[in-house]
């Protein structure tokens, strides 16, 4: 296995099927924009599933929050890749230390509780995370080296 590179929309792609979409959030419990606001409206549960686990410990770098969906649908893994969010121009907010620790415990959360499971995710942290392409994607490829792994680039990220 390795990691499939493909463009379009993940959501779209993903539709109707079981799997496991993985998005990066801060550890602020805040998910107002980018993907992970996309990932709110459409799945409110994993949302409240990440905000739960902030109001009551916090949210480290690394963590990972799985809200796995009870109708065999999409579920969503909310991996804290960021400590805090902005918009600042030209500042880096993605933690690469964070994505590889996240990515590597989406992988044993998979073996353990979802053997099988096609994973999707978008660019993670290259976003508003203001990440380094190319490096993100050595982090996606390295990790997903044994796992059923679809990273989806949008259009307008090409």
């Amino acid at each position: 296995m390795a990691l499939d590179i493909q463009i379009g929309d993940l959501f779209n792609a993903t539709a109707g099927k079981r799997c496991l979409v993985v998005h990066g959030c801060n550890a602020q419990g805040v998910m107002g924009s980018g993907f992970a606001k996309v990932v709110k409206d459409l799945h409110p549960e994993a949302f409240l599933a990440y905000k739960q686990v902030h109001r009551r410990r916090g949210l480290k770098l690394g963590q990972v929050v799985v809200w796995e969906n009870p109708y065999e649908g999409r579920s969503i893994a909310n991996a804290i890749t960021q400590e805090f969010y902005g918009r600042e121009p030209y500042r880096q907010y993605v933690s690469y230390d964070a994505v590889v620790l996240g990515m590597q415990n989406v992988c044993k959360f998979v073996d353990q509780h979802m053997p099988g499971t096609t994973i999707h995710l978008p660019l993670i942290g290259g976003g508003l995370g203001g990440g380094e392409r190319k490096r993100l994607i050595a982090i996606f490829e390295a990790v997903f080296h044994a796992h059923d792994a679809t990273l989806w680039i949008k259009e307008d990220e090409q």
